[in-house]
């Protein structure tokens, strides 16, 4: 069937329905199977008018089904994470992050995770715990003296980007701290390992085997730091010379903490 021509704002308004219902499911509190018709529908290229009424259709005659409190979930999750590592007694906050907001970022290859404060969860305690106590980044004094460690007071969530592979790859540490200053940063050292290890416990591997690295933001003297996984996470410092140096599998994952 031909595509019907509409005008611009019908488009538009049609479009927006879409993302509503997208979000929504997202978000679980409508089912998805109801919009496979409209799926169907773009795929045919049938009229924009005809699509809108299946996307009001899959909106409103279907029963909702209960709303998920994702935040709660996801405090849930990040609690777990820590109570597996032997730290019983944290209590994990809940986010002040609404279903939508979570499906939103979902869209955008983001995850949401918890730091506790470094007086709770040491970044050496939390790598022992995690099987890593004798990581360089632990035992090393001389160049763990040359870290620029991060240390926070109070503990914070922050979305962070979780594909598989890295984004933003064949491009240096200077340039994408250059483009990215005014935007966002890199996940730091201690947030690297918290959402590495949250990956792996859903399943997912990021930097699998050096397929990708991770630049971090940490400075490592005039240098700075990158990372990957394999069966641990391998943390590894650039000297000053190395960071205007363009790689073909090292990227930078960003970092938003939540306000």
């Amino acid at each position: 069937m031909g595509r019907v021509i509409v005008d611009d704002s019908t488009e538009l308004e049609v479009r927006r329905m879409l993302d509503e219902l997208q979000e929504r499911a997202l978000a679980g509190s409508i089912a998805w199977a109801p919009t496979r018709p409209v799926v169907q529908a773009l795929i045919e290229g049938r009229g924009m008018d005809i699509i809108g009424t299946l996307v009001r259709e899959a909106d409103t005659s279907q029963p909702r089904l209960a709303k998920r409190d994702l935040a709660e979930e996801r405090r849930v999750v990040m609690e777990r994470l820590f109570y597996g590592r032997h730290f019983a007694d944290l209590n994990v906050p809940k986010p002040k992050v609404s279903n939508r907001e979570f499906a939103r970022r979902a869209k955008k290859g983001q995850q949401l995770f918890y730091r506790p404060a470094s007086s709770r969860v040491p970044y050496e305690v939390f790598m022992r715990a995690c099987g890593q106590g004798e990581n360089w980044t632990v035992i090393d004094a001389a160049d763990r003296a040359k870290i620029g460690w991060e240390p926070t007071t109070t503990g914070y969530w922050f979305w962070a980007e979780v594909p598989k592979r890295c984004p933003r790859l064949q491009t240096s540490w200077h340039d994408l701290m250059e483009a990215l200053a005014f935007l966002s940063a890199f996940l730091s050292l201690e947030e690297y390992i918290i959402v590495w290890y949250a990956m792996k416990a859903e399943g997912i591997n990021l930097d699998w085997r050096g397929h990708t690295m991770t630049w971090l933001r940490t400075r490592f003297g005039t240098g700075a730091l990158y990372a990957y996984g394999g069966l641990k996470v391998g943390v590894y410092p650039c000297s000053a010379d190395d960071l205007v140096i363009s790689c073909g599998n090292h990227g930078g994952r960003l970092a938003e903490t939540v306000q």
